[in-house]
């Protein structure tokens, strides 16, 4: 499965691995996440998940914005080229 994404991914020539499609894919879901909440859903390790979001804002597909209420939280948003990965990961 993670070679058949793998190869799905080049060949529409996106520059992601299975972990930032993924993480893409649920902030497509469900838009305004928290950091942690990804974490929780993906079943990963909030550094990695802060690295994987890291990665994917310095590549303009993501982007982080701070909750309305609380200072502490980070919410995650798709850029408009995030969503057009996200759609194009999944096909």
């Amino acid at each position: 499965m993670r070679r058949r994404f793998v190869h799905q991914a080049r060949k529409a020539g996106l520059p992601l691995n299975l972990s930032e499609a993924s993480l893409l894919w649920q902030v497509k879901q469900e838009p305004g996440i928290s950091q942690s909440g990804v974490a929780t859903l993906l079943d990963l390790e909030t550094i990695s998940v802060v690295r994987l979001v890291d990665s994917l804002q310095r590549a303009c597909l993501l982007e982080r914005r701070p909750h309305p209420r609380d200072r502490r939280i980070w919410t995650l948003w798709l850029t408009e080229a995030g969503e057009t990965a996200a759609a194009a990961s999944c096909q």
